[in-house]
């Protein structure tokens, strides 16, 4: 089947609304509830919401054709550095062709046209599939945001960014991105001081003190009330993404190289480690000082019993319980309690089932 790219005209609004409207339908049943659904077409790909996006806010759309039929779309826009993946969807029918490969690489060679070294997109944390072809395509998890977008909804998405030509990338953006970068640059030097001197303060406050205003300043982001016992400790702690009443018991350290982004309602017992970094295995490269990372997710919920160490690019599903002493090498899913070293699953969590009470 021959595959191409055709810039939406003003006059095919209409039929790409209708487009899009079915494709939502057909992809989001199994993460959004219908409601959402219709709310968030209605707002972001409506024939008015595209047509705001297209003359007031600096987004092109493409019809992704079939012999010259119309069976997905993708939109993007042009900013600073970067372009922004807005959408990219098929129709059901259209997909496993290899289709989405297609619309990647066109993106591609539109970036390099206009001289951006980045694409960035953003996912919902819960689209475990789409995450995974993005990260084979190249993406990496650089941040994540939750973005009331009215009527009772919540958009709660990972940020991702692919990198086209990693020859001019700084040592923090290749360390971010997770190409071998050396630590020993000055400018990451400096973070590091930045961070332990903000820790140096942490670590002596008085018990009755309150240490938010400090985890302000040393995180990428802070959600409500966040309690970590001391002695913590992290290599930059911009790195470090934490949501809503997180709680760290003490000696607890994060390697943050690159990004760990944990979620709400979190519990770590003493001596919890993530570790996001590593070395080279040749002895060659490490005496040269390389080092690579890659990012490590803790999902809403989660409980990380004592000692237990998480390593470079797990992500933890959300409710899941770590027994104590594990060392945690994969992905380990949702609803579940897993142990040992390697960590490995041991059952399934029925979070219908709580505690018996007296």
């Amino acid at each position: 089947m021959k595959v191409s790219f055709s810039q939406v005209e003003p006059s095919q609004i209409n039929q790409l609304a209708e487009l899009a409207n079915q494709i939502w339908h057909e992809f989001f049943t199994i993460i959004l509830s219908e409601d959402q659904i219709n709310y968030m077409v209605d707002k972001f790909q409506s024939a008015h919401a595209i047509k705001e996006q297209t003359e007031r806010k600096g987004y092109t759309y493409y019809f992704i054709l079939e012999e010259n039929i119309p069976i997905g779309f993708t939109a993007i826009r042009l900013e600073n550095e970067r372009l922004f993946l807005s959408k990219l969807y098929l129709q059901k029918s259209a997909r496993g062709k290899g289709y989405a490969s297609l619309a990647f690489e066109f993106i591609e060679e539109i970036a390099k046209e206009n001289h951006k070294n980045f694409i960035y997109l953003t996912v919902n944390k819960y689209n475990e599939h789409t995450i995974k072809v993005y990260e084979k395509k190249g993406f990496v998890k650089v941040d994540a945001k939750v973005s009331d977008i009215g009527n009772g909804f919540v958009m709660d998405d990972f940020i991702m960014e692919k990198v086209l030509n990693p020859s001019k990338l700084t040592e923090i953006q290749k360390m971010i991105h997770g190409y071998y970068y050396m630590p020993s640059d000055k400018f990451l030097n400096k973070k590091r001081m930045q961070a332990k001197e903000l820790l140096y303060d942490f670590n002596l406050l008085m018990p009755s003190e309150v240490g938010d205003q400090i985890l302000k300043q040393l995180l990428g982001s802070c959600g409500k009330k966040p309690h970590i016992e001391p002695h913590f400790k992290c290599d930059y702690g911009k790195n470090i993404l934490i949501g809503d009443y997180f709680y760290a018991n003490s000696n607890c350290t994060i390697l943050d190289e690159a990004k760990v982004i944990i979620g709400n309602e979190v519990l770590f017992g003493p001596n919890v480690g993530l570790y996001t970094v590593n070395h080279p295995l040749d002895a060659a490269s490490r005496e040269k000082g390389y080092e690579i990372a890659k990012p490590i997710v803790i999902g809403n919920n989660v409980w990380l019993g004592a000692n237990v160490v998480v390593l470079p690019g797990v992500t933890i599903g959300e409710r899941s319980v770590i027994a104590a002493g594990s060392i945690v090498t994969k992905d380990i899913p949702a609803d579940c309690l897993a142990a040992g070293n390697p960590c490995q699953i041991i059952r399934e969590i029925d979070q219908e089932q709580p505690i018996p009470l007296p």
